[in-house]
């Protein structure tokens, strides 16, 4: 017989975390948003009399804030994100594991949203509450704590992120594997901080691990782009410049067949890749990659993003080389909408 609306919207609602899990984000996307419509007709009454009805809504739209966190909507992600949190803290209250996790998430979309002052409230007052409620070992808590991490690694607190992130990357690998998402996601942070403290063959070593461990079974997933471009930009610094073109070229091709040419990580790793163009001496080469980047990266985050800030200062370098002076004086004094 046909399913009731709620057993319907569930269904619908795991075909599309299925897609979300597999990184097909565009059709997540469509499927998240599709459970959202259709609950829309639903009758406030039905609505509030059930619990399996209002939560399979919750996470739809929790799941969508986090699809649309990484494509770089981050105005659309947040909202959902703190539409989430509200009706957690009104029906579970502010200590709910639920809860916590929706703060977690928050501190995820501030961090992208490069607010990393705010992010970093949110995420050290979620580990705070889940330290006490969950413990130490939960894999709640010690996602949160690689949240934190990261932001805290990104504001230079490098003393606390390492602490934070071995004791985060422990806890995973003793309960999940080294092949656990959120447990290479610890080593990544851990091989970045490795590489800022100018620990290259051993941040090297990690980053080539990683990415072992993540393609065993020939699979590309969007997991693996970040351990690459962290790999190709350490070459990249140590002076390697041929490897990490390499690898370079290797992160773009998988970056379009996995997330879309469209999606912002595509347009990071173009910059970034730009920038090593411009290194070796291809000037020319760099200023074509880094104008693209450039434009979509305004169109992704605007102008005063820290992304987009990079980008137009590694362009208006290039244009110097290339005797440009006039272009890269307007491109770094001209706000661009």
């Amino acid at each position: 017989p046909a399913p009731s609306p709620t057993t319907r919207l569930a269904l619908d609602l795991t075909a599309a975390r299925i897609d979300d899990e597999a990184g097909r984000p565009e059709a997540a996307e469509q499927q998240y948003r599709a459970v959202l419509a259709a609950a829309q007709a639903i009758d406030p009454a039905t609505l509030k009399s059930s619990v399996d009805l209002r939560k399979t809504i919750e996470i739809a739209r929790s799941n969508l804030s986090g699809v649309l966190r990484d494509r770089g909507a981050l105005d659309e992600a947040e909202q959902l994100t703190r539409q989430v949190l509200d009706g957690r803290i009104e029906e579970l209250g502010e200590r709910a594991p639920l809860t916590l996790a929706s703060r977690n998430k928050l501190a995820l979309v501030l961090a992208a949203r490069g607010d990393t002052v705010q992010a970093e409230k949110e995420a050290a007052e979620a580990l705070r509450l889940q330290r006490e409620v969950l413990g130490n070992q939960h894999d709640s808590t010690l996602t949160t704590m690689q949240t934190l991490a990261n932001i805290l690694m990104a504001r230079k607190q490098y003393d606390e992120a390492e602490a934070l992130t071995r004791e985060s990357l422990r806890g995973m690998e003793a309960q999940f594997g080294e092949d656990y998402a959120q447990t290479l996601a610890s080593m990544n942070t851990l091989a970045y901080l490795l590489e800022e403290r100018g620990k290259v063959d051993e941040a090297e070593a990690a980053y080539r691990r990683i990415i072992a461990i993540q393609t065993r079974g020939g699979v590309v997933h969007p997991t693996t782009l970040a351990p690459r471009n962290n790999l190709a930009m350490l070459l990249m610094n140590a002076g390697r410049y041929e490897a990490a073109r390499a690898e370079f070229s290797a992160l773009m091709k998988h970056a379009r067949a996995t997330v879309g040419n469209d999606h912002a990580m595509t347009a990071i790793f173009m910059s970034n890749e730009g920038w090593c163009l411009s290194r070796m001496g291809r000037t020319a080469e760099a200023r074509v990659e880094l104008e693209e980047a450039h434009q979509r990266l305004l169109d992704i985050f605007g102008a005063e993003h820290a992304r987009t800030k990079a980008a137009a200062e590694r362009l208006a370098e290039v244009h110097r080389k290339l005797g440009e002076h006039a272009k890269a004086e307007a491109l770094l004094a001209t706000p661009r909408a």
